[in-house]
Formats: C-alpha cells, sequence, structure tokens
C-alpha cells in the first residue's frame, strides 16, 4: 500500500503570521526553520485536513522532545546583541516588558522596554494588534498586563531593525516592577547638551536625555500621540510623544514648566509664521511638570 506523508507545522508554534519580511526570504524559507512534525495516513484514507492530528513516536529522546520547543530551537538574546548586528537576518527570542497595554475586544495596542545594559530602552512605537483570532501567536497579548516579560520569537532583519511585526510564537515569563523600570530609565539619562546634539545630530542618536524647559507651543494634541516645542536656555527641542492620551494623563499647557526623558531622534524642521527652524527632537518617554 503507498502510503502518503503530509508535512504540518508543529502545534507547538500554532498559526504563524509573517508579515514584512525585510531580507526577502518567502515562507517556506522562514518556516523550514521552525520544528515540524510529519504525519502519515493511507492514501486509501479519506481524512479531511482539519482532523489530521500530529503524533509523537514514542521512541522520541528527551532531546528531540526539546528541539522540538520553538523557544529552545533559537537563542535568547539581548538589545545590545542586537543593536551590534550579531544576530541581523537571523531567528531569535526577545524579551520585553509590557507597558502601555489596552485591550479592545480582540485589538490591542501596547509599548515595549528592552533592558538595554544597566538600564532600559522603550520602543515608544505602538506596537498594535487588530482582530486577533483563536490560536494566533499574538494572542497572548489580549492575556498580559503592564509589567509582564514577553519572550518572542521573531526575525532580525538585514537591517539590524525588529519588532512584534514579524512574531511566530510569544509567552509571558516573568513579571517586572514597571515604576522600578521607570525609575532606572530616568536616572540613566544626563542632561542634553543642546550644541553637540545640534551640531552632530548622527552621534547621538538614540541616547537617550532629560530635559528641562517650559512648553512654548502645542504643535498637536490627539488621542494617540501629542507634539509640543519645548524652551530651554539654549533653545527649542521639538518633542514628540507616541502615547494613548488616557496615558498621558492631565494635559499639559503652553507655559508649563516640564523636565521630560526621552530618546534623540535627530533634528527637526518645523514652520513658523515667517520662516523654518530647524532644532534637536525628541521621543518623549515620559514628562512631568517641574
Amino acid at each position: 500500500m503507498k502510503i502518503k506523508r503530509i508535512v504540518a507545522l508543529s502545534a507547538l508554534v500554532g498559526s504563524i503570521t509573517i508579515a514584512g519580511c525585510g531580507n526577502g526570504q518567502g515562507v517556506e524559507a522562514i518556516t523550514s526553520e521552525i520544528a515540524t512534525s510529519t504525519t502519515h495516513i493511507s492514501e486509501s484514507t479519506v481524512v479531511p485536513s482539519s482532523k489530521v492530528e500530529l503524533t509523537t513516536s514514542a521512541s522520541k529522546t528527551e532531546h528531540d522532545t526539546k528541539s522540538a520547543d520553538p523557544f529552545e530551537r533559537f537563542p535568547l538574546v539581548t538589545y545590545e546583541d542586537i543593536q551590534a548586528g550579531t544576530y541581523n537576518g537571523q531567528m531569535v527570542c526577545v524579551d520585553a516588558i509590557v507597558s502601555n497595554m489596552d485591550i479592545r475586544g480582540s485589538s490591542c495596542s501596547f509599548n515595549l522596554w528592552y533592558k538595554n545594559g544597566e538600564t532600559y530602552f522603550l520602543d515608544s512605537s505602538s506596537n498594535a494588534f487588530y482582530n486577533i483570532e483563536n490560536g494566533d501567536p499574538r494572542e497572548i497579548f489580549l492575556n498580559t498586563r503592564d509589567g509582564d516579560i514577553v519572550r518572542y520569537i521573531t526575525r532580525i532583519y538585514d537591517d539590524g531593525s525588529f519588532g512584534t511585526t514579524s512574531l511566530f510564537n510569544a509567552k509571558v515569563v516573568g513579571q517586572a516592577d514597571i515604576n522600578t523600570v521607570m525609575q532606572i530609565y530616568q536616572q540613566n539619562c544626563s542632561p542634553i547638551n543642546y550644541e553637540d546634539v545640534s551640531r552632530n545630530p548622527d552621534n547621538f542618536k538614540n541616547i537617550s536625555y532629560m530635559v528641562t524647559g517650559t512648553i512654548f507651543q502645542i504643535i498637536d494634541e490627539g488621542s494617540y500621540s501629542a507634539e509640543y516645542l519645548i524652551s530651554t536656555p539654549n533653545g527649542y527641542i521639538y518633542a514628540s510623544w507616541y502615547i494613548n492620551e488616557q496615558f498621558r494623563g492631565a494635559r499639559f499647557l503652553e507655559d508649563d514648566s516640564v523636565v521630560l526623558y526621552g530618546c534623540f531622534t535627530g533634528l527637526q524642521t518645523y514652520d513658523t509664521l515667517i520662516n523654518k527652524n530647524t532644532v534637536p527632537s525628541i521621543s518623549i518617554v515620559s514628562m512631568e511638570l517641574q
């Protein structure tokens, strides 16, 4: 009797959503890196694909069982490893701390903290998942709260970028105190040197700073972001806050004296009534009345 072979993704991997594979590899190339199992059925037997179940051989060794776990197959890397380019183009596991979680039905948005040496780095861009279905690996985020440490499998693109856009599996592995994380971050932010970042912006990108000043103008204020022009003794700073309104707290007003902490992103040009100005730009992590 002839045997027909069907190859199915391991049940541990579950439903995989692949988006924006920046290295140009197809679905086949990516899924080949994830554990597969083989099921045999008789050619004379008609079995709907939805009824096919994976079988595990009783002779599997302990090593084989461990290798079937996708979290064991890929290295657990740090944010520093990623920044060094060590794992460009590879599949890895990354730990991140959930912050500003906003769950609405089967959709959610949140930010992620990554350990970075003695401090932390906040991915201030909003991670948003919409209409998550049962079995989707992103479903784990519908059951997470601020402070949960999530380990997820992703691909580091050739240019060193990464994130939850390409997420193949995820699980909660611990809990952290968000207030402590924020305090450590703020303590490691040095005062910005206005002249240095203005003259050589490329040398200081992605470095976190503390800025003290006054809100000169509220440029934009929406449900998901806000932009301010901050007046400091050395000049203006363009500050953008990519966070849902509910997490920003009470509204800030023009002429408020504030201290903000955030990541230097380069120079920003904005229009005035008579000309254009180019000033240092900060992506806000936190801002408080002084």
